[in-house]
Order: C-alpha cells, then structure tokens, then sequence
C-alpha cells in the first residue's frame, strides 16, 4: 500500500503488522514509488486516491493504471476507484428510461475505456464492471452524492501480444 500522508502511514504501519496475509506499507506519492517497483511482480491492485490538483481531477487515475500494468504479473487484477472525478461526471449519464448500471455502463465507455486503452491495456483485459450499493454518502460531501459506484476492473493478459 502506497500512501503518501505520515500521519495515515503510522497507521497503516500498525494495521499492516495485524493482518493475516503480508502487506507491505510504502511511504511517498505514488509518482515517486511505482517507478522502484518491479516489473511482473504484484498479484493485485486497488488504486483509490485523491488529485493532487483540480486538473487532473477526471484524469489523474489514468497515468498509474499505465505504471500499474507494469508491475503487475499476467493474470494480475487491478481494480480503481475515483469517486472525486466520477460522482462529478455521473449526473451527465443519468438519463430517463436508464437503469443505474446502464448510466454506469455509458460514462465508462466515454470517460474511461479510452484512456485505459491509451494506458496500453488490450480490450480483452478491460472485464466487467462492478457496481456498489446502495450506499448513503453523507449530505455534506462535495464530490459524491449517489446510491451506487463504479469499480472498473482489468486483468493483465497471461501473455500479451509482441
């Protein structure tokens, strides 16, 4: 787990040591870390992270599932969430006569599959979405105030193309 806040690190340091199954703690940005990483070596991946600026708001998830696919070994699953970018975006998908999995269905074809491809992802790595709920955001919250959420998911190829 990368996280870059020391205090939530601390933390982090003291749930890891309590788990059943190794977790490994990294302190910095995931910017600075992913690059000491090695290739071909992670099972698995949840990427859930604030931008660090309003601009890369949308965005910002696309430039690590790039690094993240390097890391991960064939067969890997990497799964991200970007509630601060897609509770903003998912309004403009919510049409009448939609089910909530197909206004879902619809901004992940516009706002995500493009950029997951430019990652270098290949289409068949690209599984179906989750979605999550009901859930009951609290009335303050800024940037995500629906009863559902989307979790994309992608499994690196066992082998990929040359």
């Amino acid at each position: 787990i990368i996280e870059a806040s020391e205090a939530v690190f601390k933390r982090l340091e003291a749930w890891a040591a309590r788990q059943k199954h190794k977790v490994t703690p990294l302190f910095g940005l995931w910017q600075d870390v992913v690059k000491t990483l090695p290739a071909n070596d992670f099972d698995g991946i949840y990427y859930d992270t604030y931008p660090n600026n309003k601009e890369s708001q949308h965005i910002h998830q696309f430039d690590f599932l790039k690094e993240a696919r390097r890391i991960l070994k064939p067969g890997g699953v990497l799964t991200y969430c970007n509630l601060t970018s897609l509770g903003v975006l998912r309004p403009q998908f919510t049409k009448e006569g939609l089910t909530d999995e197909q206004s879902w269905e619809a901004l992940f074809a516009e706002t995500q599959r493009p950029h997951i491809l430019a990652a270098g992802y290949q289409p068949s790595e690209i599984k179906q979405n989750k979605i999550f709920g009901p859930l009951a955001p609290p009335k303050e919250c800024a940037y995500y105030q629906h009863h559902t959420l989307l979790m994309p998911t992608l499994i690196k190829a066992e082998t990929t193309a040359p």
